[in-house]
């Protein structure tokens, strides 16, 4: 399996989305299967939008929305402006 690396500038949004479950129909002659799903949703600052579809094996851990980041201030130097 190959590994992607990216990155996304400029989010001002991320939407976790719910897990969802579907029957998959196999070939005949093998047993149907369920399969799980969770993505994840970015907006970029001009509104446009990225989705991560993600596969889940059975036992993983599932994605969690935690609270909003909130940047600390910069520091200012003695002598200079905010």
């Amino acid at each position: 399996m190959s590994s992607i690396h990216t990155s996304l500038c400029s989010a001002v949004r991320i939407d976790v989305k719910a897990v969802r479950f579907q029957q998959f129909t196999a070939r005949t002659g093998e047993p149907d299967c369920m399969i799980a799903t969770q993505s994840i949703e970015v907006t970029l600052y001009d509104g446009k939008t990225f989705e991560l579809l993600i596969h889940l094996e059975d036992g993983c851990p599932t994605l969690a929305l935690g609270e909003p980041l909130v940047m600390p201030p910069v520091p200012v130097t003695e002598g200079e402006t905010a």
